[in-house]
């Protein structure tokens, strides 16, 4: 098991975007929905709930809506108190868990501990309440839960300052789409084995791979383009281009270049692997350039690290996490990236 193994997966099977879309907006629509459920369903269901009364149909739909759980999630995640309080009891559970489970004889880490109740803030206290007060509750989890969990290992960071947002047209908005939600990891400076979370990022599936390779944060963007004015002074400080030196993505076994010159980096990365010797060689072909690639075209796994390369030895892990359809009745003309 490699490191990565602890970090991604398991993977999934390869995902169309463009035949997920169209199954999704087939989906949508009532009829299309109990065909698809019919068979799952016991007898006649659908018979039996058109034949239901008005105010019997109200009440199971009354019953089963989950907008109050809806709206509590957002002022969670809205309120920063809030969110750092959930986040620092899963975190402190997760830690728990693995501990109590680790049998081993070494040091152990300095123990998470949560701060008294007495001393968060009011709002932190209600939440606290409201969810001791919840009569649902899940199976315990014991030792053996620390085989399916994945301990808090690396610190995640985000290399935003602010949150990037994509303008889209009314026409983008208006047909069906998906949105990809995508995580970037770096290699850590002190151990290249080891990863660290450094950005996440969300793609309408209109948008291609070379807004995603534009959106990623990467401190080689910053490396000015050296200047060499006609006194032969080299110097590029006072550049205000940004260095580029070409990138690839490496998707399924295609390498999308740049396609910014005849011979882009998806070309060099080729020349690379025919010079190693036959049985190391990767089968790695070159597929179109990747701002001419749309996300609805590919095929992908979710969960897999697939490569980014650029500015000669700069590598991402670029794992798509989730595909979801656009919500019919989506408004904002702005995705976050």
């Amino acid at each position: 098991m490699s490191s990565s193994d602890t970090l991604f997966g398991p993977s999934s099977e390869l995902i169309e975007v463009s035949k997920f879309i169209q199954t999704a907006d087939s989906l949508t629509s009532e009829s299309d929905l109990w065909s698809t459920t019919a068979q799952l369903a016991p007898g006649s269901s659908r018979d039996e709930w058109l034949n239901l009364p008005t105010s019997q149909k109200d009440a199971v739909e009354a019953e089963c809506r989950v907008d109050d759980f809806r709206s509590t999630l957002n002022e969670v995640i809205s309120n920063p108190h809030l969110m750092q309080h959930i986040t620092k009891t899963h975190e402190a559970n997760v830690y728990s868990i693995h501990e109590t489970a680790d049998t081993s004889h070494r040091r152990k880490r300095k123990r998470n501990v949560l701060a008294d109740a007495t001393d968060a803030p009011p709002d932190v206290r209600t939440l606290r309440e409201k969810m001791d007060a919840v009569q649902l509750k899940s199976w315990p989890l014991g030792m053996n839960a620390a085989l399916f969990i994945r301990p808090p290992k690396q610190a995640d960071h985000n290399t935003l300052v602010n949150a990037k947002k994509l303008k889209m047209s009314e026409s983008d908005v208006s047909r069906c789409q998906a949105l990809l939600f995508v995580t970037v990891y770096n290699p850590v400076s002190w151990g290249h084995r080891l990863l660290a979370r450094s950005s996440q990022h969300v793609l309408l599936s209109s948008q291609s791979l070379g807004d995603l390779h534009d959106t990623i944060p990467c401190t080689s963007h910053e490396i000015p383009r050296e200047m060499v004015p006609y006194d032969n002074f080299t110097s590029g400080r006072n550049s205000t281009q940004t260095g580029n030196g070409g990138a690839v993505f490496c998707i399924e076994d295609q390498l999308y270049g740049d396609g910014l010159s005849e011979k882009d980096y998806a070309d060099g990365y080729i020349e690379y692997v025919n010079a190693l010797p036959e049985k190391k060689r990767p089968k790695t072909s070159k597929a179109t350039s990747m701002h001419d690639t749309f996300l609805a075209s590919m095929t992908l796994r979710l969960h897999t690290p697939y490569w980014l390369l650029h500015v000669g030895d700069c590598i991402h892990y670029v794992v798509f996490d989730q595909i979801r359809r656009l919500p019919i009745n989506y408004t904002d003309n702005s995705t976050s990236a």
